[in-house]
């Protein structure tokens, strides 16, 4: 089974993110190997991103299985690519696979700011403060008192200025 996936407005893909469900059999044998393969370049050459995967079979079992295991990995580009991305799952004990998804890690375009709001109790009582952070912005520091216990803390995306 291969899948192509690419991002929605071309940006630079760094890593993806690969999962299978498999029709592993039952019992399933531990002599089958599984592989997730990617290909940045229409496929015409392979990277791993999971190699020679096995299911571990470990002292007793019972006597029915549930015939389905799912294999998963991730591979980060050392080039990242604004190509379509090809992953390719399969074995070689003639598994078919009930499902497979891939997911792209990408860069996005621009510089969108994270606010982030801390809501605390410590012994002055209950407080809330909150900073918006630009893009590689450094620390915050937040005046507490003694005794802080975190009550919530929220991450919002907000629009760059």
């Amino acid at each position: 089974m291969t899948l192509q996936v690419h991002t929605p407005r071309g940006e630079t893909v760094v890593a993806v993110y690969a999962a299978a469900h498999v029709r592993s059999g039952s019992p399933p044998s531990p002599d089958v190997k599984y592989q997730i393969e990617a290909s940045g370049n229409g496929g015409k050459t392979w990277m791993p991103v999971v190699r020679d995967w096995t299911i571990t079979r470990r002292g007793e079992e019972p006597k029915d299985f549930w015939s389905q295991s799912f294999c998963w990995g991730a591979l980060e580009f050392a080039e990242p690519t604004n190509a379509p991305i090809r992953v390719r799952f399969r074995n070689d004990g003639g598994k078919s696979y009930a499902r497979a998804e891939a997911h792209l890690v990408y860069r996005v375009k621009g510089a969108d700011t994270t606010k982030v709001t801390f809501a605390w109790t410590d012994d002055k009582g209950d407080h809330e403060a909150a900073h918006t952070f630009a893009s590689k912005q450094g620390d915050w520091k937040v005046p507490t008192g003694h005794d802080v216990r975190t009550r919530w803390v929220e991450f919002e995306a907000a629009p760059a200025r």
